[in-house]
């Protein structure tokens, strides 16, 4: 009889391995703040005794614990840094392009990162670590990120196992497209231009060309010039546009208190605010520096962790340090970079590492400055913190004009940072009560949710992959084409229909008058 016990948690350990899944996480390129929104989703995953796969091109910290539980394999390819310009441009400085506000330099970026896909593919592909992994693994679900996704289809086809697109922003144009809905471009604005979801008509034609034309780039002409690379690695393979057609669900970092909302088909889930965390107690150094801030309190100043601070003009950086020396706050500088000032006044800390969200939740924090990514938002809003925003490119401009119209939010662009403007700026937002009043408005909508984004996603992520990619919840509409989803067929059999009931009663009135002429009879 004193077997039994150990024999009984045998049994209910050997369960619950029975209940567990291979999962492999594909994202092997992408910068710090990409991979912000996958860590959680893998610490859940692996804490729920699910063995993981990670593929990626930097190593965890956040998951060293659990490589030394074993039920985590973390595959790094070498050589895979994230930059988003290109070394043999001209144009090598964040803060010039953005003061620049060119088109044509902000187009640059997104042709470079969109080059980057070949080199992808070929660094990971023949990397030995993955290699090891497309022979010797076996999964039941692919999380791939959407961060050049193209690139991970294949192993979704090679292992022969559903996939969840996660996108570490909003959808991406296509995948509403795939699961089955419309892009909804009469309210959904394009995720790189600062449009709102109510749009004009020349608005909404814009964003309609504008999230076509993506589409139809992307299929047309990325994916054929990709084609040759997956056949090597892969053969046999279909193309792409085939296998991405096979998408079993979507994680989007959205949420209503940040996001312009939308209709999403059921595979889409919303997972905005994962990666938000209460605060932890500042290291000892930092604290003491916040702390004696008195009730002025401080501010935090931070743009990411792609952009050195130190590529900053000298005329730019002069004008924060003479304003930021004028204010009653302390200010906590992420200062990223070799190049430190040394005039600076005793109310400025600059620091290498930034821990924004222990900084975020304290109880002193009165302003955030960011260049408006949208995990910072998410942070802000999480914390209960008023912005300034100082976006720089891409999603950036539509974030901080979404949180402007929300009300928690003023926004300065780089060629606008003068003393006055910005002295005025940050005073108006710490001062002025309606920003804190709004943004913890934004706060409670974020917080009141039956259950945290973490939650859902874990379990949604267990359910595909305990039901086969759940293929029930699939949409009819994903064998339609995008005329037979707008019902332009139907439409058009209707006007021909009513063209031709038009025609008849007009020949049948036009006889009827004939005869009527014919036999003298005026019924006109």
């Amino acid at each position: 009889m004193s077997f039994l016990p150990a024999r009984l948690s045998v049994f209910f350990v050997l369960i619950g391995l029975a209940s567990c899944h291979n999962i492999l996480v594909f994202m092997p390129f992408g910068s710090h703040s990409h991979k912000a929104t996958l860590i959680p989703l893998i610490q859940g995953l692996l804490e729920r005794n699910h063995s993981v796969t990670f593929i990626t091109n930097q190593e965890s910290t956040d998951l060293r614990y659990h490589k030394m539980m074993y039920n985590l394999d973390e595959v790094v390819v070498p050589n895979l840094n994230y930059s988003m310009l290109d070394p043999e441009s001209a144009e090598q400085n964040f803060f010039e392009i953005a003061a620049k506000q060119s088109i044509r330099s902000q187009l640059k970026i997104f042709s470079h990162l969109s080059g980057q896909v070949n080199r992808v593919l070929d660094q990971t592909y023949s990397d030995a670590g993955v290699q090891s992994v497309l022979r010797h693994g076996q999964f039941d679900l692919l999380l791939l990120s959407q961060v050049v996704s193209y690139a991970g289809y294949p192993m979704a086809w090679h292992f022969q196992c559903p996939f969840i697109l996660s996108s570490p922003n909003v959808l991406m144009t296509d995948s509403a497209y795939l699961l089955g809905d419309s892009e909804h471009t009469e309210y959904v604005p394009f995720f790189l231009m600062a449009l709102t979801d109510q749009m004009n008509l020349v608005q909404r034609v814009i964003n309609t060309v504008v999230t076509h034309l993506l589409n139809f780039y992307q299929d047309m002409f990325v994916f054929p010039r990709l084609q040759p690379a997956i056949e090597k690695y892969f053969p046999g393979a279909p193309s792409l546009i085939e296998m991405k057609a096979n998408i079993t669900a979507a994680f989007a970092n959205t949420h209503p208190a940040f996001s312009y909302p939308r209709a999403y088909p059921p595979g889409v889930v919303e997972l905005g605010g994962i990666h938000c965390r209460p605060a932890k107690p500042l290291p000892h150094r930092l604290e003491q520096f916040v702390a004696e801030s008195g009730s002025a309190g401080f501010i935090v100043f931070g743009v990411g962790s792609i952009i050195p601070m130190d590529e900053m003009p000298r005329e730019m950086l002069d004008v924060f340090i003479r304003v930021f020396s004028r204010l009653p706050q302390r200010v906590v500088w992420q200062w990223r970079g070799f190049n430190k000032p040394a005039n600076l006044s005793d109310n400025i800390l600059l620091v290498d590492w930034l821990p924004q969200q222990d900084l975020l939740g304290h109880e002193k924090c009165r302003l955030f400055l960011t260049h408006g990514g949208l995990l910072s938002t998410q942070e802000a809003i999480y914390h209960g913190v008023p912005v300034l925003g100082l976006p720089f490119i891409s999603d950036q401009l539509l974030n901080m004009d979404k949180a402007v119209r929300d009300g928690y939010a003023l926004q300065l662009r780089w060629n606008e940072i003068q003393d006055k403007l910005l002295h005025r700026t940050i005073h108006e937002l710490i001062y002025q009560n309606s920003y804190v009043e709004n943004v913890r408005r934004r706060q409670s909508l974020l917080l009141d949710q039956s259950e945290s984004p973490l939650e859902r996603g874990l379990y949604w992520a267990e359910y595909i992959a305990r039901h086969g990619g759940a293929p029930h919840l699939q949409l009819g509409s994903r064998h339609l084409n995008r005329f037979q989803r707008s019902l332009v067929d139907v439409y058009l059999i209707l006007a021909a229909i009513a063209c031709l009931l038009i025609f008849a009663t007009w020949r049948c009135l036009g006889r009827f008058e004939f005869v009527a002429r014919l036999t003298k009879l005026d019924f006109f």
